[in-house]
C-alpha cells in the first residue's frame, strides 16, 4: 500500500544519492575474550552484515533489504528521496539512480520544494 500525498501539503523534499549504512559483510569470526588472564573463545560470529564490520567492535547483525546494494562488500541504502510536512517525514520512496528520484520529483511536485 502506498501513501497518497497531497502535493500542497508538501513543504520540502530530499534527495539522497547512494547512503552507506556504516555494516559490512564479515566472515565467520571467534570472539575472544580474556578474563583474569585466561582466554576464553567465544561461539563464533555468523557470517552477515555487521555494523562496522571491524573485529571487536561487532554488533547489530542486518539482512539487507530490496533498497540496498553492496558495494566492496558495504552495504548501501539505493538513492531515495524523503518528503516532508514541516518537521514530519511522510514519506521515503526509493530508486535505482539519482536521475530517477529527479524525474519523479519533477513530475509530482514544484521544483522550489526539492532540495539536493
Amino acid at each position: 500500500m502506498e501513501t497518497r500525498i497531497n502535493p500542497e501539503n508538501v513543504s520540502h523534499i530530499k534527495i539522497y544519492d547512494l547512503e552507506a549504512t556504516g555494516y559490512k559483510w564479515c566472515n565467520a569470526i571467534k570472539k575472544k575474550t580474556v578474563l583474569f588472564g585466561w582466554i576464553t573463545t567465544v561461539e563464533p560470529y555468523e557470517e552477515g552484515y555487521y555494523f562496522n564490520g571491524a573485529q571487536g567492535w561487532l554488533s547489530d547483525k542486518i539482512e539487507p533489504k530490496s533498497h540496498m546494494r553492496t558495494i566492496d562488500g558495504e552495504l548501501y541504502l539505493d538513492p531515495h528521496i524523503s518528503i516532508f510536512a514541516g518537521e514530519t517525514k511522510i514519506k521515503t520512496k526509493f530508486f535505482k539512480t539519482v536521475e530517477e528520484c529527479k524525474e519523479y520529483c519533477d513530475y509530482n511536485f514544484r521544483e522550489e520544494l526539492v532540495i539536493v
